[in-house]
Parts: structure tokens; C-alpha cells; sequence
């Protein structure tokens, strides 16, 4: 097997479960583990990530913005994903807060998009087809 990060060979010793889609060395597992954790442990974002990188775009995930962590970004085009729980009970007060994060990303001129993470459950290669559609439209802007 070959991680499909670094293009290394994987250890025999370690056995990568696949669990993004793709076989991952020990350290690039380690290093998703440590970001998604960051994220809040869903490893849907995780396999979403991975999604976008075998159509070929160039993602960032648990990127630095200045203010706040992104879950996923692709930062040529501005473009941030967000992610949220349907389970969760969204309101108005809720929708106020998320709005103040982000006005950081908004006088910036990034775009946001707020994915629902039932949907990549159900949904990740339409989703990830997409959000490529997006960048590509992006790209001829």
C-alpha cells in the first residue's frame, strides 16, 4: 500500500484502516487524527477532504485564517466550507453568532459555504462534484 499524501510506502507494521477513503502513512493518520479533532471529530470532513483532493483541487483542512480554524479551504479562490450538525437545534441566536465569526472572512472577501454533515454521510461524491463545480466556475471568474 501507498500513502496517498506522500506517495510513500506504508510499514507493514502499520496497517492504515482507510477510514478517509485512501490509505494514510502513520504520520499523515496521526496528523488528520490531531486536525479533525480540532474540528470537532468528524470524520466525514475527513473523507470529504480527500473527496475533493482526487478531483484534483488543492484543499487546506483545519485552516488558519487569522481569526479561526476552517475546516476546509480552498484558499486561492476564498472559498471556506464550513460544517454543521442538523441534530443541533439551529436558531436565530445561533445564526447571529455564526454570522459574527465569520464577518472576519466576509471583509475579506471569502465566500462561505455551510455544508450539513448528514449530507456528505449520504451524499459525499455529488457533494464533492459540487464544490468542484463551484471552484470551477471560481476559476473562470
Amino acid at each position: 500500500m501507498i500513502c496517498f499524501e506522500c506517495g510513500n510506502k506504508i510499514s507493514d507494521d502499520f496497517r492504515s484502516n482507510g477510514t478517509f477513503g485512501v490509505f494514510l502513512c502513520e504520520t499523515h493518520q496521526n496528523i488528520m487524527d490531531v486536525v479533525l479533532k480540532k474540528l470537532g471529530g468528524h470524520s466525514d470532513i475527513g473523507r470529504f477532504y480527500f473527496a475533493l483532493k482526487k478531483l484534483g483541487l488543492d484543499p487546506f483542512i483545519g485552516w488558519w485564517n487569522g481569526e479561526r480554524h476552517v475546516p476546509i479551504a480552498i484558499g486561492r479562490y476564498r472559498l471556506n466550507l464550513e460544517f454543521y450538525d442538523t441534530n443541533l437545534p439551529h436558531d436565530h441566536s445561533l445564526a447571529l453568532k455564526r454570522q459574527q465569526i465569520e464577518s472576519y472572512d466576509h471583509q475579506r472577501q471569502f465566500i462561505c459555504l455551510h455544508i450539513p454533515l448528514a449530507l456528505l454521510e449520504d451524499h459525499l461524491t455529488h457533494t464533492a462534484l459540487l464544490i468542484h463545480n463551484i471552484h470551477e466556475g471560481l476559476r473562470a471568474y
